[in-house]
C-alpha cells in the first residue's frame, strides 16, 4: 500500500517546491520593481542577507523558543494522551465521547498569555505552560475521537475473551490510541510554537516571538521576516521529529493514509 502512494506523494512534493520557488521569484521581482523601501518590502535575497548578518542573534533567540516549544510539546502530548485514555475508560463509548474535550478545544487558549504571566511570573514558565496547553488540546481531541470510533467493538471483543480493565487498557486501548496520538502531536507541533511565540509577544524579553515584535516595532521588516522564517522552520522540524518517532515506535500507524 505504501509503495502505491509513493509516486503521488513525491509528485505532490515536487509541485509544492515548484510553487514555493515561483512565489519567491515573484516576490523578488516585485520587491526590486516596487518603489517601496527595502525596510518595508524586503526581497527574499535581502532577508537571507539579513539572516546571515544576524545569525548569532537569531540562533540565541531561536534556542529559547525551541526549548519552550519542545518542553511544551512533550508535556502537552503526554497530558492530552492520558486525558483521552482516561475519558475512554470512564465515559461510555460512542461518537459523543470526546464532546467534553471538544468544548475545551473551543477555548481561545492564546488569550491566556497575559493571565499566565500573572500567575506563573516572569521567565520561561508561562511560555511553557501556554505551549503545553496549546499542544494538549489537539492530542486529546484526536486520540479521543479515534478511540470513540473503535471503543465499542474493542470492548465487545474484550468481553468475549474475558479481558479485564487492566488488560483492556494495556493490550487494546494504548496500542490502538497511538495512530491518533501521533496525528494530534503533528498538529500540536505547530500549535506549541505559535503559543510560545505569542507568550513572548505578551511578556518576553527573549525568543523569536519577542524578536519579531521588537523588529516590527522598529520597522525592521527583513529581521522580522527572518525570525518568522525560523519559527516556521522550527514547526517543520518538530513535525519531522514526530514523524520519525512515529515510524520507530508505531510503524503500522505511519503506514496508514493520512
Amino acid at each position: 500500500m505504501t509503495s502505491r502512494r509513493e509516486p503521488g506523494k513525491w509528485r505532490n512534493g515536487r509541485l509544492g517546491w515548484a510553487a514555493l520557488g515561483l512565489a519567491l521569484l515573484a516576490w523578488e521581482m516585485l520587491g526590486r520593481l516596487s518603489s517601496l523601501p527595502a525596510s518595508t518590502l524586503p526581497t527574499p535575497s535581502r532577508i537571507v542577507l539579513e539572516a546571515a548578518r544576524e545569525s548569532t542573534r537569531l540562533a540565541a533567540h531561536g534556542a529559547t523558543t525551541t526549548y519552550e516549544a519542545s518542553v511544551g510539546l512533550a508535556l502537552g502530548t503526554a497530558g492530552g494522551w492520558l486525558a483521552a485514555l482516561g475519558v475512554s475508560a470512564l465515559v461510555e463509548p460512542g461518537p459523543r465521547m470526546p464532546a467534553a474535550l471538544a468544548a475545551v478545544g473551543r477555548v481561545p487558549l492564546l488569550a491566556l498569555a497575559p493571565i499566565l504571566s500573572i500567575w506563573c511570573g516572569a521567565g520561561l514558565r508561562p511560555k511553557i505552560v501556554l505551549a503545553a496547553l496549546a499542544g494538549l488540546v489537539p492530542v486529546a481531541l484526536e486520540t479521543a475521537r479515534g478511540l470513540a470510533v473503535l471503543e465499542a467493538k474493542m470492548r465487545d471483543l474484550s468481553r468475549c475473551v474475558g479481558a479485564g480493565p487492566v488488560d483492556l487498557m494495556r493490550k487494546i486501548r494504548i496500542p490502538s490510541s497511538l495512530p491518533f496520538l501521533f496525528r494530534g502531536a503533528r498538529q500540536a507541533a505547530v500549535a506549541t510554537v505559535a503559543a510560545a511565540a505569542v507568550a513572548e509577544f505578551v511578556a518576553g524579553d527573549h525568543g523569536l516571538g519577542y524578536l519579531v515584535m521588537a523588529a516590527g516595532t522598529k520597522l525592521e521588516a527583513p529581521l522580522a521576516i527572518a525570525a518568522f522564517a525560523v519559527l516556521t522552520a522550527l514547526s517543520a522540524a518538530l513535525h519531522l521529529i514526530i514523524a520519525l518517532v512515529e515510524r520507530a515506535v508505531a510503524p503500522w500507524a505511519s503506514a496508514r493514509p493520512r
